[in-house]
């Protein structure tokens, strides 16, 4: 697993993008079924009266060496961004930390920020953006229209107000039709989703603390491919 991962890494990343950060490390989590009288223990999803058994294996591991530093298994029903505070125990100072959307606590954020760690996420939608300088809203929509991409420092959400990067790329018509097309099809009572989110799916939007210096926009998207690998 060690060779496989840091092949695909040398594969995907040029050295550069990666080259200041001590360890970069990736969080993510994947879900396997059990039978089903496990339920107690690894309570999972219920369909037509019938409860499930599903086990959640959260992961942290190196991307450059392919170490995996640590795996925990919960239950299906523990929610990443409950898992979103482990990683303080293990990056450390000058560290790079790259998660999907499940681990964004904005709290989480602000705790990377105060321990000198770096991070890089997906920006979330309905996540409040102000202007750094004015503490005015942001209009995120109105700043994106008619641009390719926009490159802009950020205070993240209303209360804890996260001072972050915030990069935003515009998608290929294919990609964006086929976000719209994954979207609808999801569409429940729970997701209505709005103009403006069909909106933002014409974008892929990224949240980090890696400075311009350090990271071109284009190197924020090359950095996150690793997380696919």
């Amino acid at each position: 697993v060690k060779n496989i991962i840091g092949r695909q890494v040398k594969k995907q990343v040029s050295k550069t993008v990666f080259a200041g950060f001590n360890h970069v490390w990736l969080q993510d989590s994947t879900c396997l079924k059990l039978p089903d009288v496990l339920f107690k223990k690894f309570p999972g999803n219920t369909a037509h009266g019938k409860r499930h058994a599903v086990a959640k294996l959260n992961v942290i591991v190196n991307a450059l060496t392919g170490i995996c530093e640590h795996m925990q298994w919960d239950a299906y029903t523990v929610t990443e961004q409950s898992l979103s505070a482990v990683i303080t125990k293990i990056a450390k100072r000058g560290d790079l930390v790259i998660r999907d959307m499940g681990y964004f606590v904005l709290s989480s954020f602000r705790k990377l920020n105060e321990e000198g760690i770096y991070f890089l996420s997906k920006w979330k939608y309905g996540i409040t953006l102000f202007d750094s300088r004015t503490g005015e809203p942001i209009d995120l929509i109105k700043k994106l229209k008619n641009k390719q991409q926009i490159d802009i420092t950020v205070l993240c959400g209303r209360e804890d107000k996260v001072k972050c990067r915030l990069v935003a790329m515009k998608l290929s018509s294919s990609q964006t039709e086929q976000r719209i097309r994954r979207a609808k099809a999801e569409t429940n009572v729970k997701t209505n989703h709005n103009k403006q989110y069909y909106f933002l799916l014409g974008y892929i939007i990224f949240i980090t603390n890696v400075d311009s210096d350090t990271w071109t926009s284009s190197q924020v998207a090359e950095a996150y491919r690793v997380r696919w690998n």
